[in-house]
């Protein structure tokens, strides 16, 4: 099965006063889409970062299911002692510093998230 992480929302929970940003790690199979992790914060950088370790995690799985199936052609089904990050180049920095461009805010709310958004915007201007 292939990995998807999902969109952005981000949205009011109830009981929580502050603007959660969410997302989630999906993948289809035969029954449907099934969810893997969902995760989420108050603050965009934090979840910007976290998308950033999922993303390169992803890309590594990707790689080493596309090593094993070459692997596994070739007549061979056992542990060759490679590590699964071998090859993978740009692994010399941190995987954090890439960080997305996603713009949060408005663009990631559902619509009833946007109002109270709005409407709370609305309430600080005036205390």
């Amino acid at each position: 099965y292939k990995l998807l992480m999902e969109e952005v929302r981000s949205k009011y929970y109830p009981r929580k006063t502050k603007l959660l940003h969410t997302c989630k790690i999906t993948f289809f199979s035969q029954s449907g889409r099934n969810i893997l992790a969902a995760f989420g914060s108050e603050e965009p950088k934090e979840l910007k970062r976290i998308r950033s370790v999922f993303r390169n995690c992803i890309r590594l799985v990707g790689k080493a299911n596309q090593r094993h199936k070459m692997l596994k052609s070739q007549g061979y089904d056992g542990y060759d002692g490679a590590s699964v990050i071998s090859g993978v180049s740009g692994m010399g920095k941190s995987a954090i510093t890439a960080i997305s461009n996603t713009n949060y805010g408005e663009l990631t709310m559902t619509e009833d998230a946007k109002k109270r958004w709005k409407r709370e915007r609305r309430m600080r201007k005036y205390r």
